[in-house]
């Protein structure tokens, strides 16, 4: 199994997951979003709904033990009304790991944003996560899409 990197990548994802590692460009992001006609569900996982609070996105769900989500943005219009799965912290995977499993349909797409940066532990898991969804998990950055293929490399 490899990675491939690449510029850019048209995708019709069954899901968008937004993370809590670096988005540096939202304009990217809500421009990526606008593409749709009818757009994909949005799970923002703990942290990630900062960052749908900061482009002006109502998730779907939000997903998470909550230690990094802003708890004041959580409880203003819209968001307040939004379903929220309250995770416990003391569990053994992460909270996008856990979205995923619950949201993520088999031999579907789902996209993924703020994969990469404030905590290396959760970046490497994150390329695990590319592995364990091959050709279904796409790591979205300003700059490329980051993805697994199930085949293996040719020697």
């Amino acid at each position: 199994m490899f990675f491939l990197l690449i510029q850019s990548l048209q995708i019709d994802p069954q899901a968008i997951f937004f993370a809590n590692g670096e988005i540096s460009d939202c304009s990217k992001v809500t421009s990526y979003l606008e593409s749709f006609e009818e757009t994909p569900p949005l799970i923002a996982v703990d942290g990630g709904f900062n960052y749908c609070y900061q482009m002006n996105i109502t998730p779907t769900v939000i997903v998470g033990d909550m230690d990094s989500a802003n708890p004041l943005w959580m409880s203003s219009p819209p968001y307040n009304g939004i379903e929220k799965i309250l995770l416990d912290r003391a569990k053994d995977c992460t909270d996008l790991g856990f979205a995923l499993e619950t949201y993520h349909r088999p031999e579907t797409t789902s996209v993924l944003f703020g994969a990469f940066g404030y905590r290396p532990d959760h970046s490497l898991y994150n390329l695990y996560l590319l592995l364990k969804y091959p050709k279904e998990l796409f790591l979205f950055t300003e700059d490329a899409v980051l993805f697994a293929l199930s085949e293996t490399h040719p020697d």
